[in-house]
């Protein structure tokens, strides 16, 4: 009997227990804008995914209801919070106490859709718009019309269905729509259009509008900012993961689109988020300003208008300071700590005597919050050091703890993370590529970094050399005092701003610089205000200010744990219990990766190391001997993930795929004696050889059954069967083929061929292991690109042969020799002359800048295939160009167009083959003009000449007149000034060129809707100005400090060669004196050349 009422006892504990724990979760709800679909896929994924649930919230969704007052709703408390327009604005300005909390659209999604005559605004006067009246009063399509001074009484406006079929079927001649939804539906149809979008005429509107009552922000504003902060990691999920979402959105929530529908509405969304520019959600002061100005224009808001208190501030509330906190700041107004003044850009001395930097605004970010006054002193470190223990100032910024400091100062949490990297010059005189390169060589470090010579010292074999100044480490690196030095994000930075950006990062170290702030140990409350401050200040702010001083690759690199990776309780306790990652990798299969000595290196290593950091977990290596072994081994579990690997129906009995993250293309290496292999039906038939166990195998033996596959152990035996006459070829990626005929087999193998398969390369994980699966996927979505390109770059460097049409591959080939043999000339000479070029770097620095300038721009000239690539670059498109020219020929014969027994017939055929003769023989002078330009092109006996502005401009434009119609990309000339400059004309032409291509490229590799390049010239009281601007979204801010660098590309590998930018911003700075600059605008990127005005004519 006791034991019964014991055991009863025990389970009404549980019970009560587990009925405590459901009522922890409070209920909120959301009231959506529209019907359910992807534009709310954030708010589906924070519930679905147990976001608001880690949050302590149970939030419940409900979709519009044209009945309901949504902002009346959430104001009387029946919702908690509602979803709106960009109106929300008006609301707040009619006395309606509502508080903005996210929003999401950056840009509005509302636009017009016309008949394809109606090119502009302009055309619809008089003709039937289908839409709200609302919508062409209130929002940016009104002010769209009324800077085309169309007014209500100037079109027939239409009452909306909110549908296509009136425009379908013809009845209307425009309708407004969602960018997001309409057009998709058009397209299905075949339906043809044009798109009027505000946004490309600078009308700014934001949407999706989160908000709530005032009452409630104010009265739970942790409750709120939960819901925020959990709303947002929905977002971040949705959009890394888009096509999982679309199947929830369809399977639970609604079936009204189908799922193509809305994937193209969820990719159009992250376009509308504009995730990489802004934080999602962010509500920016300056964008509502621009935005209440549009009402002002529209006649609807007073041009005094006060939106005080519209703005939901997440940082209201400041930490709780204890009653000593709040007497020490009483007594100590003024806090000041010492740090290093060159350390920029965490430090930045003004010339006014100021300071800011990274570390200036985490301490404004900490004097807000907690009422302090922290300020920075600067100095030489040492002299800070000294200063600090003497207490004549109160401790150091930008400090790191070492046991020799501790007697005097007390240390903070870590504010930031500075990952250690090893720094060589350019060019590599040492070819110092890993920690083992660096016995016996020279190490410069900044003289009192404890952490970097006590790193340096482990290296016992190499000589240490310190400076007291950062500047002269790089100068002594640069100079080949010194062979290496260990810096970290900011030394790129520093070297940039002293004109020598010469360095290459080849390493990043294991050790991390974990940066606090140190105070006298005798103020214990000064570290508690900091500590305080640091755990309030959300973690996002200080994303935003490593972005904004290291720029979006340090951003990410600095702290690995807030890089896009956002675990579940889940997931966290999964990893805390499993405590190891075993994986297995191809032990021989550099440069992707390699077991040496026991050791796991390669592409790999350096991208597990990523992965290991970014979820805090070690991964460890089960050595194998061969690829098959690994197979072997990850089937029989006895490891968990399975490197570098690609997915077959074979693998998939026993192993599941991240997504992919590396792209590569499928080669075939031959001897020299072989021609290019243009496609890979030519090699049916023939033996080709490839490595054991790949996956590619299975696809395509299924695909192309006529080739005779010859397996082998390892890519070099491959290679060497090619050698041996073994076989025709050896078939396997870009990388690992380049890799070995580059280490092994140099002068004796070629790639002769590049295929439309590719290697999609992701990480196999056990397929019993779901959890370990979505880990995986969130780890490698937070490698950003510019790291992925940096770890790849790091391992190889490849060039291969390009396919020509043979037709005119003999004509241009005897040109091609003779280049080749004036550049072969030229590199003896610019051997002889870099070597005492380095001689005088060494003993006049202060010409540094303009000698290491000659040097490079002659190093160019030293290397053949540099300028061979080049041209390759430039007769890309009229080879193109005479290609398509020929086959439009063809075309019209097969079609038979044209009837050659017929006189009359045979006259037109004859009239339009001396049209398209006269085209070719136009490409064919470009082609042959371009060859004399780069024979000449460090010619200094050249001469310019006078020539319109507007002539390279249209000879660019009928070269690549018909690819532009082709890919449907759509030309706009605002041609204002037609002034004879002296110019290099072919010179020009080819910049132009260049950046035309980008553009198209750009368009193609991202389907980019409705492609637009506009081509300006103005002038200004000091230059004429060449604009080429496009709408193709722009180009990161992370990559745009290095667009201009030689073999830097955006590009898919098998587009760009990163040499066109580089060689223009050449063309138009040296030979020209002008500047070629980039900036983005909010449709995409712009590249502006300004000519300086005394270079015209006369």
């Amino acid at each position: 009997m006791y034991f019964s009422r014991l055991l009863l006892l025990v389970l009404f504990a549980i019970s009560t227990l587990l009925n405590a724990q459901t009522q922890t979760l409070e209920h909120v709800t959301v009231r959506l804008a529209w019907k359910h679909q992807f534009e709310f896929a954030g708010f589906y994924a924070a519930k679905e995914k147990g976001f608001y649930k880690e949050a302590g919230l149970d939030v419940e969704i409900k979709e519009y209801n044209p009945e309901i007052d949504t902002v009346e709703e959430v104001l009387n408390g029946t919702s908690t919070y509602g979803l709106f327009s960009s109106q929300l604005i008006l609301k707040r300005l009619s006395g309606k106490k509502v508080v903005n909390l996210a929003s999401y659209f950056k840009q509005n999604a509302l636009i017009l859709i016309t008949k394809p005559e109606i090119k502009s605004v302009d055309d619809l006067k008089g003709k039937k718009v289908m839409a709200t009246k609302s919508e062409l009063s209130n929002t940016s399509l009104a002010t769209l019309l009324q800077n085309h001074n169309l007014n209500l009484n100037d079109i027939h406006v239409v009452s909306s269905t909110f549908d296509t079929s009136a425009f379908e079927k013809g009845k209307v001649d425009a309708i407004s729509a969602f960018i997001s939804n309409e057009p998709f539906i058009l397209d299905q149809k075949n339906i043809p259009y044009t798109i009027l979008n505000p946004s490309d005429e600078g009308i700014y509107s934001y949407d999706l509008e989160l908000f709530t009552s005032e009452h409630e922000a104010f009265t739970y504003p942790l409750k709120t900012k939960k819901f925020i902060e959990a709303t947002r990691k929905g977002w971040e999920y949705a959009l890394s993961h888009k096509k999982e979402i679309v199947d929830l959105i369809y399977e639970k929530y609604s079936q009204k689109k189908s799922k193509e529908a809305l994937l193209y509405e969820a990719k159009i969304t992250e376009k509308l988020i504009k995730p990489y520019l802004y934080h999602i959600g962010a509500v920016v002061p300056e964008l509502v300003q621009l935005n209440t100005n549009m009402y002002v224009q529209l006649g609807m808001v007073n041009p005094s208008w006060n939106l005080e208190g519209f703005i939901f501030n997440q940082n209201s509330q400041k930490i709780n300071l204890t009653p000593e906190e709040v007497a020490f700041l009483q007594k100590h107004p003024k806090i000041v700590l010492g740090t290093e003044k060159e350390w920029k850009p965490s430090v930045i001395v003004n010339n006014d005597g100021t300071i800011s930097g990274f570390d200036a605004d985490v301490l404004k970010l900490i004097n807000k919050v907690s009422g302090a006054n922290f300020t920075l002193k600067a100095g030489k470190w040492q002299e800070m050091v000294e200063q600090a223990k003497q207490k004549k100032i109160d401790g150091l910024s930008t400090s790191a703890i070492h046991d020799e400091r501790k007697a005097y100062l007390n240390f903070s949490d870590v504010y930031t993370s500075m990952p250690k990297m090893l720094f060589v010059s350019k060019e590599n005189p040492k070819k110092i590529h890993s920690l083992h390169d660096l016995k016996g060589k020279t190490i410069a470090i900044h003289q009192g970094n404890l952490f970097d010579e006590k790193y340096a010292r482990q290296f016992k074999s190499s000589k240490i050399i310190k400076f007291d100044k950062l500047k002269d480490v790089i100068k002594a690196l640069i100079t080949g005092k010194a062979d290496v030095m260990i810096g970290d994000g900011t030394t790129f930075y520093l070297a940039n701003e002293m004109g020598l950006p010469y360095l290459k990062r080849i390493h990043i170290l294991d050790k991390k610089l974990d940066l606090v702030f140190s105070v006298r140990n005798d103020w214990p409350e000064a570290i508690s205000i900091i500590n305080k401050s640091l755990a309030y200040i959300d973690k996002g702010q200080f994303i935003q200010l490593q972005y904004k001083w290291f720029g979006q690759d340090q951003a990410t690199a600095l702290d690995k744990k807030y890089q896009k990776i956002s675990l579940t309780s889940e997931e966290r306790a999964y990893l805390n219990e499993k405590k190891n990652i075993t994986i297995c990798v191809d032990p021989d299969w550099l440069p992707f990766e390699k077991i040496d000595k026991g050791r796991h290196i390669g592409m790999s290593a350096d991208y597990f190391r990523l992965i290991s950091s970014s979820i805090g977990m070690p991964i460890t290596l089960v050595p194998t001997k061969t690829w098959r072994e690994s197979l072997d081994y990850a089937k029989t579990r006895k490891c968990d993930i399975l490197s570098f690997s690609m997915t077959s129906p074979s693998r998939k009995a026993y192993l599941n795929f991240t997504d992919p993250f590396l792209d590569i293309p499928l080669v075939i290496a031959t001897t020299y004696d072989q021609f290019f292999v243009n496609d890979i039906e030519e090699i049916k038939g023939k033996k080709i050889s490839i490595v054991k166990g790949y996956a590619l195998k299975e696809r395509l033996q299924s695909k192309y059954p006529g080739i005779h596959f010859i397996e082998v152990a390892s890519v070099e035996e491959g290679l060497t069967s090619v050698i041996r006459g073994e076989t025709f070829g050896f078939l396997d990626n870009l990388i690992a083929i380049g890799y070995q005929i580059q280490k092994n087999f140099p002068g004796s193998l070629k790639i002769s061929g590049k295929f439309d398969e590719k290697w999609e390369l992701g990480l196999g994980v056990r397929n019993d292991d779901p959890t370990l699966l979505a880990i995986m996927n969130k780890a490698i979505a937070s490698i950003d690109e510019k790291t992925k390109q940096e770890i790849n770059n790091s391992w190889f460097s490849i060039k291969y042969e390009n396919g020509f049409d043979y037709i005119l591959f003999w004509k241009i080939l005897t040109p091609l020799i003779l280049i080749a043999l004036f550049l072969l000339v030229r590199h003896r000479l610019l051997h002889r002359h870099n070597t005492q070029l380095k001689k005088e770097v060494d003993q006049k620095i202060a010409e540094l800048r303009q000698k290491d300038k000659i040097l490079l721009q002659k190093h160019r000239m030293a290397a053949m295939g540099e300028v061979l690539s080049l041209i390759a670059h430039q007769w890309k498109q009229p080879l193109s160009a005479i290609s398509s020219t020929l086959m439009g020929i063809k075309i019209k014969l097969a079609n038979g167009k044209f009837n050659l027994e017929d006189q009359a017939d045979r006259e037109k055929f004859l009239s339009y083959l001396e049209k398209k003769h006269d085209r070719i023989n136009h490409y064919v002078e470009f082609l042959s003009d371009t060859t004399d330009e780069f024979r000449n092109f460090f010619n200094p006996n050249k001469h310019k000449e006078p020539v319109s502005l507007h002539e390279p401009i249209i000879n660019a434009l009928q070269i690549m007149e018909d690819s532009m119609k082709n890919h449907g990309i759509k030309i706009i000339k605002e041609l204002q000034v037609d002034t004879e400059l002296m110019l290099y004309k072919n010179e020009i032409m080819q910049v132009v060129l260049n950046l035309l291509k980008n553009s198209e490229d750009h368009f193609l590799e991202n389907a980019v809707p409705h492609p637009e390049i506009i081509i300006t010239t103005y002038s200004d009281p000091d230059h004429y100005i060449l604009c080429i601007c496009d709408n193709g979204g722009g180009i990161p801010q992370t990559y745009i400090k290095h667009i201009f660098d030689p073999y830097f590309s955006t590009k898919h590998e098998d587009i760009g060669t990163g040499l066109g930018l580089y060689m223009s911003k050449m063309i138009i700075e040296e030979h020209h004196g002008g500047l070629l600059k980039m900036y983005n605008t909010e449709e995409g990127a712009c590249f502006e050349i300004l000519f300086p005005k005394e270079i015209s004519r006369g």
